[in-house]
């Protein structure tokens, strides 16, 4: 996604979104994948970060819900 806030900022340009979101933490997942996820998504897509999983689909609506918690070993294993 090009021209997102995130792209702005030179450290965040060489990532993959989901890497941008990870880095951003949970408190505000949702409003974010509302504001910039959602315009540009093409196929749906689920993003676990932080034990949250945002859901995006193409019709410009997602969701988020609580995933499974892991300990911070098997998270830094995926």
């Amino acid at each position: 996604m090009k021209g997102g806030l995130l792209d702005q900022h030179a450290v965040y340009q060489h990532f993959p979104l989901t890497d941008q979101l990870a880095r951003l933490g949970t408190g505000q997942i949702g409003a974010i994948a509302k504001k910039f996820v959602e315009p540009h998504a093409k196929t749906s897509e689920s993003i676990m970060i932080g034990g949250d999983i945002i859901s995006v689909r193409p019709d410009n609506t997602s969701t988020k819900r609580q995933g499974l918690k892991m300990a911070p070993d098997a998270m830094m294993c995926q």
